[in-house]
């Protein structure tokens, strides 16, 4: 399920795209915990999602709670949580928040 939403999301289908990834993300936040890795991957697809829908509240939402995990999980200089920070300053960015935007990008440039 959560395969075939991030297929529909590439390939720009994001009406099909959604309820895949929405349901998918339920189902695996029950079953497995937000901290498992398919579960922050689902999470990651629907933001991506909703970043390109300028939907910035909703992405903002996952992404702050994956960016908690990943640190947790992997740290903070693991580049999976460098990409869950750079999808924050995407939001900032889109929000117009740019001296927020530019704090976090900046720590992304130094970690890189």
């Amino acid at each position: 399920m959560q395969n075939l939403g991030a297929l529909y999301l590439q390939s720009h289908q994001d009406a099909k795209a959604e309820p895949l990834l929405k349901k998918a993300l339920d189902l695996q936040s029950r079953r497995d915990g937000y901290d498992h890795i398919d579960t922050l991957n689902t999470s990651d697809s629907l933001a991506a999602l909703y970043i390109g829908q300028s939907r910035y509240a909703e992405a903002r939402a996952l992404l702050a709670k994956g960016l908690e995990s990943y640190r947790r999980l992997y740290g903070p200089e693991h580049p999976f949580t460098e990409r869950e920070m750079f999808g924050l300053g995407e939001v900032l960015l889109g929000e117009g928040d740019y001296p927020q935007a530019e704090n976090l990008l900046s720590q992304v440039v130094a970690i890189s």
